[in-house]
């Protein structure tokens, strides 16, 4: 063979250097990819007020007067939207909004039961990829 050409090839991926090296990248990656999970799970400021709207709500939606409801499901149709980069922050709190948001469907003031169905067709369209069968059956229990 070339004088120096292979063994420096094997030198670099088998010797302390090289294996060091392998390692240091090998945790930068990891890291990254913790970052990176830790984004998608953990929104900014802004959407973080947003999500604690939309943890919030849930018995306001069916013990407040129709007015304020309606109030609610305006600010959980903005949150929704704002918060779809980030599902596995919402879904837990849209799962225990489902039942009061169905609940809804029955109201005499048919303005809110449109309103109610207008959340829930949002989130299911945003987070089409995200839903479970699990949460589709406490959206719409048999």
């Amino acid at each position: 063979g070339e004088p120096g050409g292979g063994e420096e090839a094997a030198a670099e991926g088998e010797g302390p250097e090289g294996q060091e090296e392998a390692a240091a990248r090998r945790e930068a990656e990891v890291r990254e990819e913790e970052e990176e999970e830790e984004r998608r799970n953990k929104p900014p400021m802004a959407p973080a007020l947003a999500l604690r709207v939309v943890q919030k709500v849930e018995m306001l939606l069916l013990c407040s007067p129709p007015s304020v409801a309606h109030v609610l499901l305006d600010a959980l149709a903005a949150a929704i939207p704002l918060l779809q980069p980030w599902p596995r922050a919402l879904l837990p709190a849209l799962h225990k909004l489902w039942a009061p948001l169905v609940s809804l469907f029955d109201s005499p003031e048919l303005a809110l039961a449109a309103a109610a169905m207008g959340v829930l067709r949002t989130a299911a369209h945003l987070l089409r990829g995200e839903l479970s069968v699990s949460s589709m059956a406490a959206a719409f229990p048999p």
